[in-house]
């Protein structure tokens, strides 16, 4: 007798073998069923014993080998849940044999490799029963049913394997299977309950549409996008068939377009690259919050529709975006929510909101650094070096002066000075934190001020280095001291105060200095040096308005020099500079005076998240790799004053 009924979709424990794991591929071989029986309850009046046909015949296997998903504890209501893809199903000596191959997504990472190292090994899988048929066979005095028509529908990592007799979560969704009962003559009456499909809680359809739409999208994209750069359509329906995400796709058809082009020797097509929704939805609150900050900034069409919200409604929008549902979440619970998609790895995008926190920091700290005033930078040439490894510098007076070339005769090579100077950069930091509290209490300012004052910090780091170079008056690679009479640029016997007499011995000086090979290096000295104490008087000196001396109208100097002062060269009691010394100088133009060196890729400080994240707010690391050194005393002239 075959009668139909609804029966809900059923769950088996399985196995896998996490020695099969492919690192490469990212894939592993399971054995999804062997068709054991087990004890059922619960759709009968009474117990009874189901088994599954392992028959080829009885399994319908297209739905695995179409790709079906690997998903995390039987949750299909989420797409997030797909952690992988069936990519062939079989059946093999009586046994359900599958390989599936797991997501590359960040996300995923951390379960693949805990099935790879056997941490995880608890998998179940999903399945429909189309047709049962009783047996003749007795198990414990109750009756056997063979699934002789049924459907294995997914494959999932489960946290704790199914009960034998369990369904699957989702008992709301159900499936129409018939029964063939057997009887003395083969035919029976007996009486069969029939399942009623009970009430979801679930809106099964609408997750279903939401499914449909999704894939309806990411097959028309990756259609759309292999046919504008003129890939064969077999490129697509491998990308559609494999379960490639969006992204992944697009990075994979460019590669694919390039590695056409080189093989057909033809420039790229134009590639034009539009905007995403989270990209968007990034760059606008942005603004938003950079225009909060400083008012000055500029404020575009899509920072103007964040303007009015907080730092929590930022937050609640990003976590919207990223499905999670918020609408019953305080502004600390949204504060720590995202907190905790950051400690688990979750989120790593444009739109994550902790990123936008980071690159808000990052642009405070920049703006104040580039504006911070840096009165060292005419005698100063930047430079960047490669590593932390020792460089060497020849100044620019020690090259070798040009010959006469008598006609038919071969050019002499030429010998640089012996002298270099030999220095390495050093790593400087701090650590910033941002408490949860700030995000909560909507506290800009402190997100923004701390940043820059950091900034400002890290750009006078750069002047105590410099000046500190100066100050210290250490010996060159000649031994002998920076500022020393040996090297015609210390006036400490003549020291005098500013004046026509003092900065007129100076100049001369200067202009007298050769390079270590005896050549005229002819400098002209442009720049004054002076602690605050004597800036008025350094002022007047160069003005053409005001009379340097008494007995003389007429000020060789007024205009010909620049007054920078630096209150560095003020401390005394730290610096051993008396408050009356000046210094005269050329700049980097004419020839090497300092070096300041930052490692390469890094124009000034650099802000990195930690990688430790709690609950109670998140830390930046703010780092300068920066070295300082005197490369040549010859642009440099200093008096000890009056």
């Amino acid at each position: 007798m075959k009668k139909s009924f609804t029966l809900p979709g059923m769950t088996r424990e399985a196995s896998f073998m996490p020695e099969t794991f492919n690192i490469e591929r990212n894939t592993v071989d399971l054995v999804w069923s062997t068709g054991t029986r087990v004890k059922r309850g619960g759709f009968w009046e009474e117990p009874f014993y189901e088994e599954l046909s392992m028959e080829r015949k009885h399994v319908r296997l297209d739905r695995l080998n179409n790709g079906a998903s690997v998903l995390n504890n039987h949750d299909s209501q989420d797409l997030r849940s797909i952690i992988g893809v069936v990519e062939k199903a079989k059946i093999e000596d009586g046994k359900g044999l599958a390989t599936v191959r797991l997501s590359s997504r960040e996300d995923v990472k951390g379960i693949a490799e805990d099935i790879k190292n056997g941490v995880i090994r608890n998998i179940s899988i999903g399945y429909r029963v189309h047709s049962f048929e009783e047996t003749p066979e007795k198990s414990e005095g109750l009756p056997v049913f063979r699934a002789t028509d049924w459907e294995p529908m997914e494959i999932s990592f489960v946290t704790i394997p199914a009960d034998p007799g369990a369904q699957v979560r989702n008992a709301g969704q159900k499936y129409d299977c018939n029964l063939i009962l057997r009887g003395e003559d083969g035919m029976s009456d007996k009486n069969v309950p029939v399942v009623q499909a009970t009430e979801s809680k679930v809106d099964v359809e609408a997750i279903r549409k939401e499914a449909m739409a999704a894939e309806r999208c990411r097959v028309s994209e990756i259609t759309l996008a292999c046919r504008n750069l003129g890939l064969d359509e077999s490129f697509s329906a491998k990308l559609i068939s494999d379960g490639s995400s969006i992204e992944a796709a697009r990075t994979a058809i460019i590669e694919a377009r390039s590695v056409k082009d080189k093989e057909n020797h033809t420039s790229s097509p134009n590639i034009q690259v539009t905007s995403s929704e989270a990209q968007n939805r990034s760059e606008g609150m942005f603004e938003a919050l950079c225009h909060r900050a400083n008012p000055k900034e500029k404020l575009t069409e899509k920072g103007r529709m964040f303007r009015s919200l907080s730092l929590s409604d930022m937050a609640r929008v990003s976590l919207e975006a990223q499905g999670i549902k918020t609408i019953q979440m305080s502004k600390d619970e949204i504060v720590r929510k995202t907190f905790d998609l950051r400690i688990r790895g979750v989120g790593h995008t444009s739109s994550d909101f902790t990123l936008l926190l980071e690159n808000l920091a990052t642009k405070s700290l920049q703006s104040a650094y580039q504006a911070a005033p840096k009165v060292f930078a005419p005698i100063v040439r930047e430079v960047t070096v490669p590593d932390f490894k020792q460089v060497s510098r020849v100044a620019l007076g020690d090259a070798p002066e040009l010959e006469l070339l008598p006609e038919g005769a071969d050019i002499k090579a030429g010998l640089m000075g012996e002298a270099a100077e030999k220095y390495s950069i050093a790593t400087y930091a701090k650590m910033i934190r941002f408490s949860r509290q700030m995000l909560v209490n909507d506290d800009l300012d402190a997100l923004t001020r701390v940043p820059e004052m950091f900034g400002r910090r890290a750009a006078e780091k750069e002047s105590d280095l410099v000046w500190a170079v100066i100050m210290a008056n250490a010996a060159l690679s000649d031994t002998v001291a920076l500022f020393h009479a040996t090297h015609a640029n210390l006036n400490s016997g003549g020291a005098a105060a500013i004046a026509l007499a003092s900065v007129g011995a100076a100049r001369a000086a200067m202009r007298k200095q050769v390079g270590v090979n005896g050549a005229r290096i002819t400098l002209n000295p442009t720049w004054l040096f002076v602690p605050p104490e004597l800036e008025t008087v350094a002022q007047q000196f160069v003005s053409a308005n005001i009379v340097p001396e008494a007995f003389t109208t007429n000020n060789p100097f007024a205009g010909k020099l620049q007054v920078a002062v630096e209150p560095r060269l003020s401390d005394s009691s730290l610096t051993g500079y008396d408050v009356n010394a000046w210094l005269l100088t050329a700049d980097t133009s004419q020839v090497d005076i300092l070096e300041l060196a930052r490692l390469q890729g890094q124009e000034g400080p650099v802000i990195e998240s930690d990688e430790m994240f709690d609950y109670e707010g998140m830390k930046i690391k703010c780092r300068l790799d920066i070295g300082a050194k005197a490369i040549d005393y010859r642009g440099l002239n200093k008096n000890d004053g009056a």
